[in-house]
């Protein structure tokens, strides 16, 4: 009988470490609070994943409050599975407007908190997040080193970027919208496919080097809709309803893009635009930009530049 009232007592005692049948690590928020997922994990937030391997949420995680990460990430090769569930806080943003022009414009995007923790922090390198929602951190979304891979992702309501990115991530099928920052942060050589960005109070992407954005779209930021550097290519690729430019360059190229009803030019800046269609633009379509190709003005050719 001692026995048995020892073995249950353990049993009680043991951290709520749940592993699945595949080898994953599972992450809920009983877990969470009872701490231990990895060594140094103390109880509650945030948790803290200090070694590599695959981790999969079982439930919603909530940040207790503000100052607190919800996730900390202190080791390379991690990959965290939302499996469809979310990292939860309290901040609330709201988009204002302008209308200038007869053309309404965003003006910006205010945050109940703009200063905090991030749901996903560390900047570890090869940092895989997948498969879920992050909604009202007041830090910002995730923080990645190097080689971040993200996909299947809806981040809303951050008072920072909602993806601050180093060099060399790769984003495929995520909705950034709404926060006192951008929605993508920086970096080299990243590749970014199918994201619409939307609703920042800076850019839809900032600070781009050496990309490849595809399939994407930035709409009503509070500044430009891309700011693209040195070796960025975007194709089929929209910007409307920027504050400033859809497109500021700086020896970058946008082909096959849409750029219409942005509150300056539609690109601008020295790099190459080829087979766009700009449409009310206020402060023009192409500005110290190369045309490579047929672009579409307000329904006839550009403009070609002398010589």
């Amino acid at each position: 009988m001692r026995k048995a009232i020892a073995a249950a007592w353990l049993v009680f005692m043991l951290p709520l470490v749940a592993w699945a049948v595949d080898g994953v690590r599972e992450i809920s928020h009983q877990g969470a609070l009872a701490g231990g997922i990895t060594p140094g994990d103390a109880p509650g937030y945030p948790v803290t994943l200090s070694q590599p391997g695959s981790y999969r949420l079982t439930s919603d995680l909530t940040q207790p409050k503000t100052e607190t990460a919800v996730i900390e990430v202190l080791s390379e090769d991690v990959s965290i599975d939302l499996n469809g569930f979310g990292i939860q806080g309290t901040n609330v943003c709201t988009l204002s407007t302008r209308i200038e022009s007869g053309l309404v414009l965003p003006d910006d995007v205010t945050c109940a908190n703009t200063s905090g923790a991030r749901a996903i922090a560390g900047a570890a390198d090869r940092l895989e997040v997948r498969n879920g929602r992050i909604t009202g951190m007041a830090g910002g979304g995730i923080d990645a080193g190097v080689g971040a891979r993200i996909a299947d992702l809806h981040i809303s309501h951050t008072g920072g970027a909602s993806l601050l990115l180093d060099d060399g991530a790769t984003v495929r099928n995520a909705v950034l919208t709404l926060s006192s920052n951008s929605g993508v942060n920086g970096g080299s050589g990243g590749s970014f496919h199918q994201v619409t960005s939307s609703r920042h109070a800076r850019m839809g992407f900032e600070a781009l080097f050496q990309c490849a954005i595809t399939n994407s779209t930035a709409s009503w930021n509070a500044t430009h809709g891309y700011d693209l550097r040195t070796g960025c290519t975007a194709t089929n690729v929209t910007a409307s309803r920027s504050s400033r430019s859809g497109f500021k360059l700086v020896d970058a190229l946008v082909s096959q893009c849409t750029a219409a009803q942005n509150g300056e030019t539609g690109v601008d800046g020295p790099g190459g635009v080829h087979a766009c269609l700009f449409e009310n633009n206020l402060g023009g379509d192409i500005q110290s930009t190369t045309p490579l190709g047929p672009n579409v003005c307000d329904g006839l050719p550009c403009p070609v530049p002398g010589p």
